[in-house]
């Protein structure tokens, strides 16, 4: 907590120099302010070496297809998930196993799968503000506030949430938790149970980079999230799905 701290100041002062590009790039190699190194940094030390992996090549090459109680976590704008990787997916939660996808565009081909359903609608909706407050339903006297920065100043941005009326009439059939909301209980981030295991699916992932994890508040946002998917035995980074098929990594 000290160290993440202490880096506070050099996130902030390098707002004001223009060589630092204010978009998500959501890259774990990145200190921009919206890249996700220090969150990358704080979970791989808060595992034992073996039981922190990065995910670069295909997943069935890299975790035992016996694994149990662990988390595949993926940040990004978007996903690129095949028919296999998701046919891998549902195994893996179907053995005890939890996912966690945080990106901007939600991975509707593994959603569809699940539910069965034979859309492409991408089940959500979005509105523009500069600040925001969220909250957990399992803690719900505490509100976190948040603004989104562009160089010395506060800016408009869209935020995504899931739509209840798409969700009441694609989903009604299944069942899913919200389990964290944006302004006026837009939701943001859903449990989705699966065999022994479960998907999260995240709809803010902004939230979870460098500019926010070095303020207390996004700390203490972090924290929570991550407190709220649990701890698992084995935590693997997923960077496989940001370029799977197009030959780019980050």
């Amino acid at each position: 907590m000290v160290v993440l701290l202490a880096a506070t100041g050099i996130v902030f002062l390098k707002q004001y120099l223009p060589k630092y590009k204010w978009y998500p790039s959501y890259s774990y190699k990145s200190e921009e302010p919206y890249g996700t190194k220090y969150l990358y940094n704080i979970l791989k030390e808060s595992y034992p070496k073996k039981d922190f992996v990065v995910i670069n090549q295909p997943h069935n090459s890299v975790i035992d297809e016996d694994k149990t109680n662990s988390l595949l976590f993926y940040i990004g704008y978007d996903t690129f998930y095949d028919s296999l990787s998701i046919e891998w997916f549902k195994d893996f939660m179907l053995r005890g196993n939890n996912i966690c996808v945080a990106s901007t565009n939600l991975p509707y081909q593994l959603l569809n799968d699940i539910f069965n359903l034979d859309t492409e609608f991408f089940y959500t909706n979005s509105f523009s503000d500069s600040t925001i407050s969220t909250l957990f339903h399992s803690d719900s006297l505490k509100l976190y506030k948040f603004h989104f920065q562009n160089l010395k100043k506060k800016a408009l941005t869209d935020w995504n949430y899931f739509s209840d009326s798409t969700m009441k009439l694609y989903w009604k059939k299944y069942t899913y938790e919200s389990v964290s909301v944006l302004d006026s209980g837009r939701t943001n981030l859903i449990r989705v149970g699966y065999g022994k295991g479960a998907l999260y699916v995240y709809t803010t992932p902004v939230l979870l980079t460098n500019y926010y994890l070095t303020t207390p508040e996004g700390f203490a946002y972090a924290n929570k999230f991550f407190g709220t998917i649990g701890r698992p035995e084995t935590f693997y980074w997923d960077n496989y799905s940001k370029f799977m098929g197009f030959g780019y990594s980050n």
